[in-house]
């Protein structure tokens, strides 16, 4: 069956997942604050970035901001997030001895559940929504875990690939017919006048997702596939180890953030004499890539703390986390219930069925207020670690996933007995994405 990786349990959990998603909150926040919450139908230029208004150098400052960190950026972090959850949730079956189907049914029922909460979510709360197609891609997984990591390898260039070359042919269309970006992707947007558009715009996302699922699957597959990969392959609990692979993912990410994003963002706001669609279809075709590099860089990053938090586990029995990450971990754990209480409260908010403000305000104004109502979301999961609760959300796709008593510990006789042993004892099964 090939090389059996081996794998040892961190002693402490680990930090820079929960900090990754933390933070990539924050970017999607900003993202759907300034693209979707909030109209600029009278903006004088970048309507779909947020607008800008009377020339507000405020506004140009957070569209500059916004091309380089956040647009097409915060989805690819989330998806090689997702994947590197998947490929976590694959090896703790494969240690607990799960037969392959019964490790893929795991798989089927808990991203199926995630699915039907995007459905739901979208349709009442925000058409927007990602979790409906995250589900839709993590079901896609119950394949993957019985396909070699080569060949996976060679599905995340050729899906990368495929997207490049598509990029290339809209980018000829665009330019050679004369349009403007902005048209492609509805320049003159406003958000949802009512509830009852909500309602019509869910529903309508709803239903288009299953034919238009693999023209985004295409743009997101690769970095969820990559991420899988540094899970499952024991990448993520050996940081130094890859150092050098990690930082040239940081290079390229920040080759593409300041080549694409700054050119993006001064064009735009008509900074610099050159053409924003250009600019706009590369980080459209180019933005994928930097999901895993951001990541990389927050792995590094928090590699030092990790160790030290690991030693102290060792020498005292209680790791500790400073002060200041403690709800940015806090939102982490429970990055469901913030993307769903990121909804509730731009409803109530910003929304023309809400509070409507920020409406046709600004990049500017946009991105502050998403800002605030991140930190809010980061309030409430700070509260619930205190009081030592799950997210609500989490709880509930666990138990649905899982059922009441949650998986089985150790797959039951007779399919242990038929697991290979070794000197070290009985070994989990090794399913064919094991070997390289």
């Amino acid at each position: 069956m090939g090389t059996q990786h081996q794998y040892t349990a961190n002693p402490v959990r680990l930090l820079f997942p929960d900090v990754a998603r933390g933070f990539t909150l924050l970017g999607i926040a900003v993202a759907n604050g300034t693209t979707a919450w909030m109209g600029a139908s009278g903006a004088e230029t970048r309507k779909t970035l947020g607008g800008v208004y009377h020339d507000s150098l405020i506004d140009k400052i957070s569209i500059i901001v916004g091309t380089i960190f956040v647009h097409v950026r915060g989805l690819p972090m989330f998806s090689t997030m997702l994947g590197m959850g998947i490929g976590m949730i694959v090896m703790s079956l494969m240690k607990r001895c799960y037969p392959r189907k019964k490790a893929q049914l795991v798989i089927v029922r808990r991203y199926g559940f995630l699915a039907l909460f995007g459905a739901i979510h979208a349709i009442f709360l925000f058409f927007g929504d990602i979790m409906l197609f995250y589900g839709l891609a993590g079901m896609l997984f119950a394949v993957f875990i019985l396909l070699k990591d080569k060949y996976l390898s060679w599905i995340a260039a050729g899906l990368y690939g495929l997207w490049l070359i598509l990029g290339l042919v809209l980018f000829w269309f665009i330019m050679g017919e004369g349009k403007q970006s902005e048209a492609i992707v509805g320049g003159d947007f406003s958000a949802p006048s009512s509830y009852f558009q909500q309602l019509i715009h869910g529903g309508t996302m709803v239903l288009i997702t299953l034919p238009s699922f693999w023209m985004e699957f295409l743009m997101l597959g690769g970095p969820m596939i990559l991420g899988y990969l540094a899970a499952k392959r024991g990448m993520i609990y050996r940081i130094n180890h890859y150092r050098k692979l990690l930082w040239i993912l940081v290079a390229v990410t920040v080759a593409v953030m300041l080549g694409v994003g700054i050119p993006l963002g001064l064009s735009s706001c008509g900074m610099i004499s050159l053409s924003p669609d250009l600019w706009f279809m590369l980080n459209q075709v180019l933005g994928p890539i930097t999901g895993p590099g951001i990541i990389a860089a927050i792995a590094l990053a928090c590699a030092p703390l990790q160790d030290r938090m690991d030693s102290t586990r060792e020498s005292q029995g209680k790791p500790s986390l400073p002060a200041a990450l403690v709800p940015i971990v806090a939102l982490g754990k429970r990055s469901m219930t913030g993307y769903v209480s990121q909804s509730i409260l731009f409803g109530i908010v910003v929304s023309n069925y809400g509070f409507g403000l920020g409406q046709n305000s600004g990049a500017g104004e946009a991105s502050i207020i998403s800002v605030g109502i991140w930190i809010l979301t980061v309030i409430i999961a700070w509260f619930l670690e205190k009081w030592d609760k799950p997210g609500p959300f989490e709880f509930v796709h666990r138990r649905l996933s899982y059922g009441r008593k949650g998986l089985i510990e150790v797959w039951p006789a007779p399919d242990v007995a038929e697991v290979p042993s070794s000197e070290h004892g009985p070994r989990p099964l090794t399913y064919p994405g094991s070997a390289n």
